[in-house]
Parts: C-alpha cells; structure tokens; sequence
C-alpha cells in the first residue's frame, strides 16, 4: 500500500510535465532549464518510513531543490563576474590536480629508484659544503663509573685501549658490575648529549674536540669519554650523517628530469602530428 502511494505520487508529479532533454529520464520538476529527474528521488526516503511521511518527505525534497535552483539562477545574474572567476578557479584546479596525478603516475611507474653509492660520494663531494653542521658531532665511548666500582683502575686502562681483547674486557667488566657504557664508535652523536651526562667542565667545547680522552669526576662517579673522531659546528656535516639526504636530493632530481624528458616528447609528439598551432 506504501509502494502505491508513492507511486501514485511520482506519477501525479510528472503527469503535468513533458519529457525533458533526456529522453531516458521522466522530468519531475524544472526551474529555467534545469530538469529533477524521477531517478534524482532514488534514495530520498529511507525503508521502513510511513506513507504519509514518505510523501512529505519527497514534496519537501522537490521544494527544497526548486528553491535552490532559483537562488542559483539568481546567482547567476547577478554574480556574473564572480561566477565566471570562480568557474575559471576551479578549472584551473582541476587542471592542475589531473597534471600532478598523471605526472605522480608516471613516476611510480619509470621512475628508477636505485640510487648508487658513487653518485652519493660524488654529490658529497661536489656539495659538501652546502651541508654544515649546527653542532658539534663526536664517535667514542663514553663510561659513567661509580667511584666504589673494584679495581677501577682496570677498566680505565682498557677503555684508552684500541687493543679488541681490552675492549672486551671492558664490555665483561661492566656487564658484570652494572656500569653504564655508551659506545658510538660506528655512529655520530652530538657532543651536547655527552656533556649534558657529565659534571660542569671547565674546557670549551672547542679545546674537547682537540683531546682524545677526557675525564671527570664528582662525589659518586667518575666519567670517561674516549674521542674517536670529531667534527666541530660550521664544518661540512661527515657523509654518514646526510647520506639518506642526499639520496632522496638525487631522487628528486632522477624525478625531475623523468618529468622533463615526458613534457619534451608529449610537446615533440603533438608537434609532428600537428596538433600545436601558435597564431602570431
């Protein structure tokens, strides 16, 4: 009895109009040139909603849309410039987003992602001057040690040592001892990190790059830090540092010239079928 109803309604709806430009489409409504369809109406009413409201609920859908339909065309006489530059807006946007989609697509797929390790050592050193270090940057070993620790006098030979067997004395000791043992033989860390672990010192940051140990003391423990290498702020930054930054530079250059090359044979193509014509 629902379905019915509804169906009586749509068909007194239409049944004053003729078909509009769509031949395919049953016209429920038209303000100016602007058609609602009968298939527009799919999905107004939800299941389970009550005949009377069913019908209300569709009335006030094509109210609302003959409402909007003629505040647009309203709009539109009255707007014009603004609607034209917003028209031209949007197109320039839509212009722009299906350009970068397309180029973003062509990239996945041609894009050659390796990057060697010579290319790297090569931009390193044709730019290293570009990648300046804003901090002071250390390798080593740095051991907080408390002054009751045995034999103390053991480990403090073994970690002034190069010799590995002393080295692994060391890890044995204070593995055994609970002592902490920071070991940046492989990596660089800022020196800030070390000193803000250590007791005052009363050398600059300047004169401790100079050393190869250095060590201090307060009332429970004593600090050590062997320096291994060093690289001072407003020097150029060691490669291992900007490796991954240099890598993603050449990719993005890889990326561009990928793009370059495209534009030049999309504008080589077009031109030979004579599809490009400049008026002068």
């Amino acid at each position: 009895m629902k379905k019915l109803s509804i169906l009586l309604l749509l068909l007194s709806l239409v049944s004053c109009f003729k078909r509009g430009p769509d031949p395919n489409e049953v016209p429920v409504a038209k303000v100016y040139d602007n058609y609602l369809y009968l298939s527009d109406l799919k999905g107004i009413v939800r299941p389970g909603i009550a005949s009377e409201d069913s019908v209300q609920i569709i009335r006030n859908h094509i109210k609302r849309w003959i409402n909007d339909q003629l505040l647009l065309h309203q709009a539109e006489q009255n707007l014009s410039n603004y609607e034209k530059e917003l028209e031209r807006k949007l197109n320039d946007y839509r212009t722009t987003l299906l350009i970068h989609k397309y180029k973003q697509s062509y990239i996945e797929q041609n894009l050659d992602t390796l990057v060697q390790e010579k290319e790297i050592q090569q931009y390193y050193h044709n730019y290293s001057s570009n990648f300046l270090l804003n901090k002071d940057m250390i390798k080593g070993l740095f051991i907080i040690l408390p002054r009751s620790s045995p034999e103390s006098w053991k480990p403090r030979r073994w970690y002034k040592s190069d010799s590995s067997d002393d080295f692994l004395e060391l890890e044995k000791y204070c593995a055994e001892n609970g002592i902490e043992m920071n070991y940046f033989e492989e990596e660089w860390i800022p020196l800030d990190n070390i000193l803000d672990a250590m007791p005052r010192i009363y050398i600059t940051p300047k004169q401790l790059l100079q050393r190869n140990y250095y060590e201090a003391m307060d009332s429970t423990n004593h600090y050590w830090l062997k320096i291994s290498d060093s690289r001072a702020e407003g020097t150029a930054s060691p490669l291992d540092i900007i490796r991954d930054d240099i890598r993603s530079i050449l990719l993005n250059k890889k990326k561009f010239e990928l793009i370059r090359e495209l534009e030049l044979n999309i504008f080589n193509d077009a031109s030979n079928r004579g599809h490009i014509t400049e008026y002068k």
